[in-house]
């Protein structure tokens, strides 16, 4: 976009008024890239906090964030899950994605719960070369955050119940979910050295063309 800019207005420019008119094109797209580099900087920054933040292995260390707060849990997928075909507790293939709304993973002291199954499936074991799945003792890692609640009826009433909304599983240990976190953080900063070099052109193209036209003058 930039270039045709300048190849069919900005180059053919004699005045400072026709430049002044490509502004709001220019601004557009300068926009549009800082929103752009924005995404690719979170999406760094994501990364590099899945990195840094401790996996959590126990229960104990589960109930002692803050509501809302960051996880990652380091587990199994305990046994306590139901069977829902051949050996599998969760699966996806072409055609659909299964996991229990409640899916159960063992920590070193208990059992941490995941609260939703709408969360992606990273590093999935398959079968076949079709079915990608979790089976009982499967190593997963899970990010997500953490959720409270109480329970409001039963024999249970007021028990607090601690659970973790998931936007990840990853099957694997830890060192690899780590080493595969490095390996991506590559692309969001060449996206964001992309977009914000980009900018730097949108605004050095009509600036440049102004002092060419005043020189000229």
């Amino acid at each position: 976009m930039a270039w045709l800019l300048y190849r069919f207005r900005l180059r053919k420019a004699v005045s400072a008024s026709e430049v002044r008119k490509l502004f709001p094109f220019f601004l557009v797209l300068v926009l549009f890239l800082l929103f752009n580099a924005l995404l690719a900087w979170q999406g760094g920054m994501a990364l590099v906090s899945a990195v840094d933040t401790p996996p959590v292995t126990t229960t104990a260390a589960l109930k002692a964030i803050k509501t809302g707060g960051p996880v990652i849990l380091d587990g199994e997928v305990s046994d306590q899950n139901s069977i829902v075909y051949k050996n599998f507790v969760a699966y996806f293939d072409d055609e659909q994605f299964y996991s229990p709304l409640e899916l159960s993973i063992a920590l070193s002291d208990g059992t941490a719960v995941i609260g939703n199954n709408d969360y992606e499936a990273r590093n999935w074991p398959f079968e076949n070369d079709f079915y990608a799945h979790l089976s009982v003792g499967t190593r997963v890692i899970v990010l997500g955050e953490l959720e409270r609640g109480v329970v409001i009826a039963g024999p249970n009433k007021g028990k607090e119940i601690v659970s973790v909304h998931a936007r990840m599983i990853f099957a694997g240990t830890h060192k690899d979910f780590v080493s595969r976190a490095k390996k991506k953080i590559f692309l969001p900063v060449v996206l964001l050295l992309f977009n914000l070099s980009a900018v730097v052109l949108m605004v050095t193209l009509p600036v440049a063309s102004l002092i060419r036209i005043a020189h000229a003058q």
